[in-house]
């Protein structure tokens, strides 16, 4: 199995880990042993500290071993895969494959999140939410509320537990499915998360935790607006039309059909009774 990630000890052993999951231990130019470690398969990260072989895996463990004797302590479990590693003086860094980045107790191993981010794919939802928060949404099936003055995230929900794909929804870096990667987000008039996903869906979260799907359109959609009277949702999609929904029942109370592609922009007139759009 080919190796991916190395490190060494202050007495020149060498530490490789493997794709198959396994540490591979080198002395003196040579393969010494080799020592099964991750079920989950790769190795992801290692690092060597004060006589302790930390090793990151796809199975979103951290495992510690005694170095040389290769015998293990303990096991940390994390959930994702993790990139990379540091400790000093009881404290680790560890960063994962979901964007996180953490501080831990190596004793307690009380996890503290440092940094957060979207992890897959690209972000295409942004709004603000209020005076000091805004909210954003991306391929990874997630929507996230960020205190912009805290310089974090407050809150994480997901986009849909749908697994659509469709064939004409827009390319993707994500692997995630077309209904949980988000093209489109903003804020309904009394508190709602609006969100479009890539296989059309229009998904409504309420502010009392309920939610309602928007199926009218069968194509992607790229655009949102909530008119300025708090009355009116109008969707533009990618099959060319624009719907508008009453924010009061949710149902669609009209359709624009003049457009011959594409709805790409789309915003409304002060007084609510018209919309401007681009296709």
């Amino acid at each position: 199995m080919s190796h991916c990630v190395c490190a060494s000890d202050a007495e020149g052993t060498f530490y490789t880990g493997g794709s198959n999951g396994s540490i591979f231990v080198w002395k003196d130019n040579s393969l010494d042993k080799i020592v099964p470690a991750h079920k989950g398969g790769t190795i992801s990260s290692i690092r060597c500290v004060d006589y302790m072989l930390f090793t990151g895996g796809k199975d979103g463990n951290i495992m510690v071993w005694d170095c040389p004797s290769m015998a293990p302590k303990k096991t940390m479990t994390f959930g994702s895969m993790i990139r990379a590693i540091d400790h000093c003086d009881g404290n680790m860094l560890v960063g994962s494959c979901d964007g996180l980045l953490q501080h831990v107790n190596f004793e307690s191993e009380e996890k503290k999140i440092i940094m957060e981010s979207h992890n897959e794919g690209e972000v295409w939802g942004l709004a603000s939410k209020d005076a000091n928060c805004i909210i954003t949404s991306g391929d990874d099936n997630q929507v996230k509320v960020w205190d912009h003055e805290a310089r974090k995230c407050v809150k994480t929900h997901n986009v849909s537990s749908r697994s659509v794909t469709v064939k004409q929804g827009a390319s993707s870096m994500s692997k995630k499915p077309d209904s949980q990667c988000a093209r489109c987000v903003v804020m309904g008039p009394n508190g709602e998360t609006i969100i479009a996903a890539n296989d059309g869906v229009v998904h409504v979260h309420m502010a009392d935790g309920t939610s309602k799907k928007l199926e009218e359109s069968k194509r992607w959609i790229e655009v949102m607006s909530v008119s300025p009277c708090g009355k009116f949702l109008a969707v533009g999609s990618h099959d060319t039309k624009i719907r508008v929904y009453d924010c009061a029942t949710w149902a669609c109370c009209g359709t624009g059909n003049k457009h011959s592609s594409a709805i790409q922009t789309m915003d409304w007139a002060a007084d609510s009774k018209y919309i401007r759009s681009t296709c």
